[in-house]
């Protein structure tokens, strides 16, 4: 039971349960059907049945699932009809097992209604994986593998390759959907990752389904992925490839077993146009008998066979007026015109010729299958009639449940091969990987490798391969990203396919290529950015015996002369009235502080030490602020001295300056860094980090004693709720229910300038220097909470957002999900106009907007003014601050 028609016609318009017209004759099929026969004919001539002869019943189901079902009807009626049981365990058709079906969609239908009767169904094509279900598909069994295998195999082929970004095209049935999801499952697991997924309809017709054909070539053509997998019927492939063809676009085509190996397409004009073609095949294998077989085609004695009568028509029959501009209604499509023989009109019975066009054109070995399917029936028809060598003496007329039963325990060699179903009635016989070669005007196919299906292992047989993309033995690139070479690692755009290069940090490395995170190098080890290992550290600083340090220790000497010849000048001349004027004694605080500036180059030379970094810096810093300070006193005085004050002005300036007072509490201020400690809500830290960098966030969560929300204790409320009507419904529901939840604090956090890791929190309430909760973020490279809640990170705004925030593609940034769709970030604060903040509210300072009255945007902004006329006032307000 194979499809040797494509279609059907007029299906879309049949609307009363006439007789199905099949049309658009398949070769393919048909050759199938022919080898399931040349195979009965094999086992009666040797005798497997002594006594017993097979007969065969050949149905067409023109590739649809009611013409099928209906073909069952018909083997399964008995004097034209079909008497139905509650039981049908005694049931004894004449029919006691189906071969096919060709599709899975049609395989699912036919093993249904057989299920009813428990008659076995064994296909040689059918590997959708919905069909090794044995409590919906009992009586199904096939000779190859599930769809399983095969996409595991496509995906270890895509690896091998290195290549992990791919398109696929599937058709619109079961067989389709279930190889696509089994794809992408397998695909996940080997990091391959999909750029899109497009389908065709089941019913298919090039004319009729144009528009998806053509929507489907626009997006393989756009697409940047240039492997692209199709799970389709080989017409459906030849329609795109045709597309392909007319806008010259070369790509990498992945097969399906539905037509890795098929003729037709292989023999199309300007198939080396598309580029290069990969696909897995079930086994096969040339048989000469059936070869001959096909050479001298005929139908059997006292039978009939109107598929061979209908192949020899199309191959024989005389009928010029076909190839004509205006061909009658009963002539072929175009296709099927090139099957006609160029001598067809040299014969007057076409029924009588015959020829090796089958054998030259098609792959006869793809039948291989169907031939194992017949000796597996015939291996267990042994069993059931009780066969030995010389007779069979079990009964004939058996239930076919009683076949089914010893169908599932076969195991037998063919042509060096065994075969044996497993528990789900599947057969683990693998693939061949073959390669589409050019040669001419067309296609061959070549085995380059194999697929293991118990060990799951790909085997590539030929090193080097002639591929059409690159015109040479260099195998195509198809990555959505370039891989990372050691020393970077990779940072995950959309899909983990898809990411940048990012160079590893100082004292961090990768040692492989595609790494996604860095290590950190080990004790005692380091190495600069970008680096693939770590090297020993090595001690460099400034030796004495170094020509530097001898350049340097001889200025620093030079200048201690300079310091000390000023000195001694101004020791002499004290008295004059000139030095008095300056304040030798000022001169001479200046004069040290330069001395111990000086004095602290010693330190930066030789080993360094704990005490010997920190001397250096104290005494660099505070000699020179001491020198800096004696400046502002001198400034200051001359300020007292030439400014014109009036006398009371005058003579209260006059008791601030205190020399000793001043350098003693400037040099201080200056040299020292003073711990500051400033209370703000967390969402300030843009402006403050901006104002001032050094300043950092804690990350400890503030608590009060008194206040109804953030109070310590049991009481408590938590504090990340999205608005103030949040935070009364949360009061509102916990007081209703008397409960209570751990409080987290409000949003007041503490900025510093102290390093955080000097500051220690009490590690019993959960807090290293930062909250326990606040997870770090490797792709962001920072613990990213700020409101005690676990944040979570946002690959298309490459940045971590609030785990209630969702990203928004409209407005192109991560929002609340009922956020006002449209309105960005570029609407910056109501105020002042920067973009680098914004107000959700107008501040008192701004006019309100009457009630009931709702400002648009252009209102809005003309009301508030431009940013110009706006500045005034901000410089009031930050006055009044």
């Amino acid at each position: 039971m194979l499809p040797c028609h494509g279609s059907i016609q007029n299906l879309t318009a049949r609307t009363r349960p006439e007789s199905y017209q099949c049309s658009d004759f398949a070769l393919v099929p048909f050759v199938r059907s022919l080898a399931a026969i040349h195979a009965i004919e094999e086992v009666n001539a040797a005798g497997v049945l002594p006594g017993i002869h097979l007969g065969y019943v050949m149905c067409d189901t023109c590739s649809h699932s009611s013409k099928a079902l209906q073909n069952v009807e018909l083997m399964l009626s008995h004097n034209s009809s079909i008497h139905t049981q509650c039981d049908y365990t005694d049931y004894r058709p004449e029919v006691k097992a189906v071969l096919g079906a060709r599709y899975s969609e049609t395989s699912i239908s036919v093993a249904k209604l057989l299920s009813v009767y428990m008659i076995p169904l064994l296909s040689s094509t059918s590997s959708c994986p919905a069909l090794s279900d044995k409590l919906r598909y009992p009586v199904f069994l096939r000779t190859v593998p599930s769809d399983v295998h095969q996409t595991r195999a496509l995906t270890q082929l895509m690896v091998h390759f290195s290549w992990n970004w791919v398109g696929v095209v599937y058709r619109d049935d079961d067989y389709g959907k279930a190889a696509l999801q089994s794809f992408l499952q397998d695909a996940q697991r080997a990091n391959v990752c999909v750029a899109y997924q497009e389908v065709l309809p089941f019913q298919f017709h090039p004319q009729h389904n144009a528009a998806e054909v053509q929507r489907v070539a626009r997006q393989i053509c756009s697409s940047s992925a240039q492997v692209v997998l199709l799970l389709l019927k080989p017409e459906q492939v030849m329609a795109i490839f045709i597309e392909m063809i007319k806008t010259n676009t070369k790509k990498i085509w992945i097969a399906s077993d539905s037509w890795a190996s098929n003729g037709p397409l292989a023999q199309m004009e300007g198939i080396n146009k598309v580029g290069d073609i990969l696909g897995f095949m079930f086994i096969s294998g040339k048989s000469k008998s059936f070869d001959n077989y096909l050479r001298n085609l005929s139908v059997p004695p006292g039978g009939y066979n109107h598929f061979i009568e209908e192949y020899k028509n199309l191959r024989f029959n005389c009928t010029p007026e076909c190839f004509q501009n205006n061909t009658p209604s009963y002539c072929p499509s175009n296709d099927l015109l090139k099957i006609k023989s160029p001598k067809a009109c040299e014969f007057t019975d076409p029924q009588a010729q015959n020829d090796d066009y089958l054998v030259e054109t098609l792959d006869t070995g793809e039948a291989f299958l169907e031939r194992v399917a017949v000796w597996a029936v015939a291996h267990a028809l042994r069993k059931v009639l009780h066969c030995n060598s010389s007779s069979c003496t079990g009964e004939t007329d058996f239930p076919p449940w009683k076949l089914l039963e010893e169908m599932k325990k076969v195991n037998f060699e063919y042509e060096d091969h065994t075969f044996y179903f497993d528990d789900k009635g599947d057969s683990l016989n693998g693939y061949d990987l073959l390669m589409w070669t050019k040669e001419g005007n067309h296609r061959t196919f070549s085995k380059i490798g194999r697929y293991r299906a118990l060990d799951e292992c790909i085997q590539i047989d030929q090193v080097s391969l002639d591929w059409l993309t690159t015109n040479n033995s260099t195998v195509p690139v198809c990555r959505c990203s370039e891989r990372c070479q050691p020393g970077f690692f990779k940072k995950i755009l959309n899909v983990s396919c898809c990411y940048k290069c990012i160079p590893c940090d100082e004292g961090s490395f990768t040692d492989d290529w595609d790494k996604e995170d860095c290590k950190i190098c080990p004790n005692d080890t380091w190495c600069l950015q970008g680096q693939d290992h770590c090297l020993p550290r090595q001690e460099v600083y400034l030796r004495w015996t170094a020509a530097h340090s001898i350049a340097i220790m001889a200025a620093t000497g030079f200048g201690f002369l300079l310091l000390l010849f000023v000195l001694i000048l101004f020791w002499i001349y004290r008295e004059s009235s000139t030095m008095k004027r300056a304040e030798v004694s000022i001169s001479t605080v200046m004069i040290a502080g330069l001395s111990v500036s000086f004095a602290s180059v010693i330190c930066f030379m030789g080993k360094p030490c704990f005490h010997l970094c920190r001397a250096r810096q104290v005494m660099y810093a505070m000699g020179f602020t001491m020198c800096v300070s004696c400046v502002l006193v001198k400034a200051y005085r001359t300020f007292l001295a030439f400014l014109p004050f009036g006398q009371m002005l005058h003579r209260r300036l006059n008791k601030l300056y205190q020399p000793a007072t001043i350098i003693i509490v400037l040099t201080f201020l200056q040299g020292t860094a003073l711990p500051i400690i400033w209370i703000f809500p967390y969402f300030f830290e843009p402006r403050i980090v901006e104002c001032l960098p050094s300043f950092r966030k804690l990350d400890y969560q503030v608590d009060y004693d008194n206040h109804p929300l953030y109070k310590h204790g049991k009481t408590g409320r938590k504090h990340f709720t999205e608005s103030w009507l949040e935070v009364q419904q949360l009061v509102y529901r916990e007081k209703s229910r008397g409960e209570s939840t751990q409080p987290c604090g409000d949003p007041v956090r503490l900025f510093t300038n102290i390093c955080p890791r000097d500051i220690v929190l009490p590690k019993e309430e959960g807090y290293r220097y930062n909250w326990s909760l606040n997870k770090h973020c490797p792709k962001c490279n920072e613990c990213p909470s700020k409101d005690g809640r676990e944040w979570k990170h946002c690959s298309m705004c490459e940045k971590c957002v609030k785990p209630s925030w969702k990203h928004c593609g409209s407005c192109g940034r991560c929002a609340l999900p009922d956020h006002p769709c449209g309105i960005g970030k570029e609407q910056g604060c109501f105020n002042c106009g920067s973009l680098k903040h914004k107000r959700n509210k107008p501040t008192n300072l701004d006019p309100k907007p009457k009630r009931g009255k709702r400002l648009d945007q252009s209102s809005r902004l003309k009301r508030i003014g431009s940013p110009e006329q706006r500045e005034e006032p901000r410089r009031q307000r930050l006055c009044l601050l």
